[in-house]
Order: C-alpha cells, then sequence, then structure tokens
C-alpha cells in the first residue's frame, strides 16, 4: 500500500488522448518510485476515457523498470476525475518484477 502524487498534461484530439505523466510513490516499509510516462487512449463518452501507457521508473539509482499498464478516468464533476489503473512492472536491473493496483483522484487545470 502507498500514496503518491502525480503531474501530467493530455490533449485530447477529437476522441484521442496522449498525455504523459511524472509519478512519485511512498510505500509502507519505506520503499519509492518514481516513474514518467506517456499514454495513449480515447475517450469512451462525455466523462471517461480508457488508456494505455508505458515509461521509465526507478525505486533506486540502480533499480530500474519498464512500466507497462491500462487505466481508466471517470469525470465526477468539471475538474474532478477518478481513475483506476493496473500496471506491471518489468524490471531492467535483475530484480523481481511486479504488479500494482492503482486509484486515484485527479485535478484539472
Amino acid at each position: 500500500f502507498g500514496l503518491g502524487v502525480n503531474f501530467g498534461v493530455n490533449a485530447l484530439m477529437d476522441s484521442l488522448l496522449i498525455g504523459a505523466e511524472i509519478e512519485g510513490t511512498a510505500s509502507l516499509g519505506g520503499h519509492a518510485s518514481t516513474q514518467v510516462t506517456g499514454k495513449v487512449g480515447g475517450l469512451i463518452s462525455d466523462s471517461a476515457i480508457i488508456y494505455a501507457y508505458s515509461g521509465l521508473g526507478t525505486r533506486t539509482v540502480t533499480s530500474w523498470y519498464v512500466p507497462i499498464g491500462i487505466g481508466a478516468e471517470f469525470a465526477v464533476a468539471d475538474n474532478v476525475g477518478i481513475k483506476t489503473e493496473i500496471q506491471y512492472n518489468w524490471d531492467l536491473t535483475g530484480g523481481p518484477n511486479s504488479v500494482a493496483a492503482k486509484a486515484g483522484l485527479n485535478f484539472h487545470f
């Protein structure tokens, strides 16, 4: 279990979504990670999007992984959305691969 924060930008062109995010997470047990991802997806209704993403992440200076995930975000107010994601982390440095399930609240500016 952990808490995190992300900052990103999305562009919606007709029903095509293109975006990028940077995320930092602190987990129980003193673990932390940071990742940068790009995403592409689509608008499935006026208040919902689905997307896939990938990028590069790190847990320490010498521990790198590739996050590969899918997600959905649902508008609950004009500038607020709830998102859910499932992410597979492919370790590049010989450590164990892992899976993360995420839920979040996004504020849009």
